[in-house]
Order: structure tokens, then C-alpha cells, then sequence
């Protein structure tokens, strides 16, 4: 009922300052939970020139743009591991939130 509330009123009620930051620190730690697992998982090695990722991401994109996916996916993953961390100390948590949500987990999303 709350959320039917919520939508009439155009979402214009306010909330407290603190259930807003706690939001912002539990999305910023499972982002960085997220992020730290797949670099555990082998994610850092996931687009070698010679594996099959590489191979089946030319057949799909090209091989000039998997190039360039494949030397800027390492670069990328630092700088969403690093947005995480960002984001759960609140800083520029917006800018961070962007730089977390690019290329959401998929190689070729990357540009």
C-alpha cells in the first residue's frame, strides 16, 4: 500500500538521511562483493588472446573491436573494483555508481 502511496504522491515524501546511506553502503559492498568474486574466479585472465572467449567475442564483434575490448577489459575491471570501494565510503557516490555500472559483467559491453 505504501507504494501506491508513494507513486500518487509523485515519490515527494521524504525519508531520513541515514536509510539512504545505509542503501548506498549495502549496494557498494555487494558490488564489490561481486566484483572481487569474479576476479577470484579467473576473471582477470578471461579474455587471453588465445582462449576461447577471445576467439568466440572476434567471431561476434569483429576482430579490430575485440581487440580493443580485450586490451581495455583488464583497465576496466580495476576501475569498477575501485568504484566499489567509492561508493561504499561515499565518495562522488554518484560518479562512483557510474563508473560501477559500466560494462555489467559482459565482455562485449564494454564499448
Amino acid at each position: 500500500m505504501w507504494f501506491l502511496d508513494a507513486i500518487t504522491s509523485g515519490f515527494s515524501t521524504s525519508t531520513s538521511e541515514s536509510r539512504i546511506q545505509y542503501f548506498r553502503i549495502i549496494i557498494g559492498i555487494a558490488c564489490f562483493a561481486k566484483f572481487s568474486l569474479a576476479l577470484l574466479n579467473k576473471g582477470w585472465y578471461r579474455l587471453e588472446k588465445d582462449g576461447y572467449t577471445h576467439y568466440s567475442l572476434q567471431r561476434r564483434m569483429g576482430v579490430e573491436q575485440a581487440d580493443l575490448i580485450t586490451a581495455t577489459y583488464r583497465s576496466v575491471m580495476v576501475i569498477r573494483l575501485l568504484a566499489s570501494i567509492a561508493v561504499i565510503c561515499g565518495i562522488a557516490p554518484r560518479i562512483s555508481a557510474l563508473l560501477a555500472w559500466i560494462h555489467r559483467g559482459n565482455p562485449d559491453r564494454v564499448c
